[in-house]
C-alpha cells in the first residue's frame, strides 16, 4: 500500500472550518487589543499636551495658552508647538507684537496659509475614524487653478468652561458670564462660556485674561482643561435643511485646527450677543458623547456648525480629557452632567475629585 500522500477534500474542509472559528474568537480579542492601543496613545498625546502648558505657562507668567488674538490669530495649538518639538512649524504663523492684538488681511493670510498640509500626530486621536486633513474653507493664498489646500483635522479643544440653557452654573460671581442664544438659526445655535481656563484673547468685563494658574481658584487637579473632539456621528438627514450623512464632532471647521478665532469681535465684549465661529476650543454643554436626536429640537446645538460639541471620541464608552495638573482621565459616557459641568468650570467653588 502506497503512503497517504494529500488530505481528502472533507479533512480539508474541516481544517479551513475549525480555522475559521478561531479567527472568528481571536478577533474580537485583536480589536480590543487595538482599542486598548489607540487609547492609551490618545492618553499618551494628552499627556504630551499637558507638560507643554506647563513648560509654556513657566514661560509666560502661569498663563494658560489663549485661542487666537484678532481676525484669524493663532490658537493655543500653535502656541504650544515649540514645546511638543515643532518649532519650525511655529515661526511660519504671525503672532501680536506688543499691545497690537488685531491682524489686517496680510497676517491672517499668512496664517491660514501657514497649515497647510501640515499634520502634528501629538493633536490627532488614533482611534478617530476622521480623515487626516480636510478642505479648508479660505480662499486667500490658494494658487489660481491649483488644487483646494487643505488642513489637519485635529481632535483636542481647549476647554473654555461650561453652560446649560444659557443660564451660569454655580457662578460666584453673580455676573453672567455667558453670550445670548441664536436659538432660532441651526448653524449658530451656541452658548459660549468664559468660566474655563483656554479661551479666546478678547475678554468679558473684569475678567482677567489670559487666565492664569491662580485663577483657577477649585484647584488645577480638579479643572479639566483639555478634551478630547474625535468622533464622527451622523447628521440627521433633512436637520436643519441639511442632507450631509457622517460628519466630524469637532469644534473647528474648514478655518483649520490652527486659528483660534475668524472675527476679531465675535466673542466677549461689553454686550456680548454670541455668534461667530470657533477654533479648536468649546464651551461644554452636553453631557459626554451626546449626539444628534433628529426628533430632539434641542439637539441642535451639536450640529457641525455648533461650538458646542463638547466632549466625545472615538473611544467605546467615554472620552479621554487632561486635568489642569497634568493628570490625564478617562471619562465615561455616564459621568453625570453637573460632575461635567463642575470640572470645565474653574471658579465655581464647586470641587469634584476623581479617582
Amino acid at each position: 500500500m502506497r503512503p497517504r500522500s494529500a488530505f481528502t477534500l472533507i479533512e480539508l474542509l474541516v481544517v479551513i472550518a475549525i480555522i475559521a472559528v478561531l479567527i472568528g474568537l481571536l478577533l474580537p480579542a485583536v480589536q480590543k487589543v487595538r482599542d486598548a492601543a489607540a487609547r492609551l496613545q490618545c492618553q499618551n498625546n494628552l499627556k504630551q499636551i499637558g507638560i507643554a502648558i506647563h513648560a509654556y505657562a513657566d514661560s509666560n507668567q502661569q498663563r494658560f495658552p489663549n485661542n487666537g488674538e484678532g481676525s484669524a490669530g493663532a490658537a493655543w495649538t500653535v502656541l504650544l508647538l515649540p514645546y511638543i518639538e515643532a518649532e519650525n512649524f511655529y515661526k511660519k504663523f504671525t503672532l501680536p507684537v506688543g499691545t497690537n492684538r488685531f491682524y489686517g488681511y496680510g497676517a491672517e493670510t499668512t496664517n491660514m496659509t501657514a497649515q497647510y498640509e501640515v499634520v502634528v500626530p501629538v493633536y490627532r486621536c488614533p482611534a478617530s475614524q476622521a480623515p487626516i486633513t480636510r478642505v479648508v474653507d479660505w480662499t486667500a493664498g490658494r494658487v489660481p487653478g491649483g488644487p483646494d489646500p487643505k488642513v489637519m483635522v485635529g481632535h483636542y479643544q481647549g476647554i473654555a468652561g461650561a453652560t446649560t440653557s444659557g443660564t451660569d452654573f454655580h457662578d460666584p460671581t453673580g455676573v453672567g458670564r455667558n453670550t445670548t442664544d441664536n436659538a432660532n438659526n441651526c448653524y449658530s445655535e451656541s452658548y459660549l462660556a468664559h468660566n474655563g481656563t483656554i479661551m479666546p484673547y478678547l475678554k468679558y468685563p473684569n475678567t482677567p485674561y489670559p487666565i492664569t494658574f491662580h485663577a483657577v481658584t477649585d484647584g488645577l487637579s480638579n479643572t479639566i482643561v483639555v478634551g478630547e473632539s474625535s468622533r464622527m456621528a451622523d447628521w440627521p438627514p433633512g436637520l436643519c435643511g441639511q442632507n450631509v450623512g457622517r460628519q466630524l464632532y469637532v469644534s473647528h471647521r474648514g478655518w483649520g485646527y490652527w486659528v483660534g478665532q475668524v472675527n476679531g469681535a465675535q466673542f466677549w465684549e461689553t454686550n456680548p450677543t454670541g455668534g461667530g465661529l470657533s477654533g479648536p476650543m468649546t464651551t461644554v454643554r452636553w453631557p459626554i458623547n451626546r449626539v444628534l436626536n433628529a426628533t430632539d429640537t434641542n439637539n441642535r446645538g451639536l450640529g457641525p456648525w455648533s461650538v458646542n460639541h463638547g466632549i466625545n471620541s472615538a473611544h467605546s464608552g467615554g472620552a479621554n480629557v487632561l486635568i489642569g495638573d497634568g493628570a490625564v482621565k478617562f471619562l465615561p459616557d455616564n459621568t453625570a452632567w453637573d460632575v461635567l459641568q463642575k470640572l470645565c468650570i474653574r471658579d465655581d467653588g464647586q470641587t469634584v475629585s476623581l479617582p
